[in-house]
């Protein structure tokens, strides 16, 4: 991943900016529709990884979600994982 792509251009940084961005944009909007239709929202998360997907960058990924949101309407603190058996 390039540097440029991490929080504050730190490479050693968990944070992966465009995914938080991404993230941010939908989880505010997630959040606006439940609360349009009186529901709270949950803040889970489905992972669906390939085998080629590196320890480091999933727990990069999982960092990174767990920084989205706000501390007064919640955030994304559940994680499940899709497992597909071959």
């Amino acid at each position: 991943m390039d540097k440029q792509d991490k929080e504050g251009a730190n490479r050693d940084s968990m944070v992966i900016e465009p995914l938080r961005k991404a993230l941010e944009q939908l989880v505010k909007s997630q959040m606006q529709q439940d609360e349009d239709l009186g529901r709270k929202f949950k803040g889970i998360v489905t992972l669906v990884v390939d085998k080629e997907v590196s320890y480091s960058l999933l727990m990069e990924v999982l960092y990174t979600a767990g920084r989205v949101g706000d501390a007064k309407r919640g955030g994304l603190s559940h994680f499940r994982f899709a497992i597909k058996k071959i």
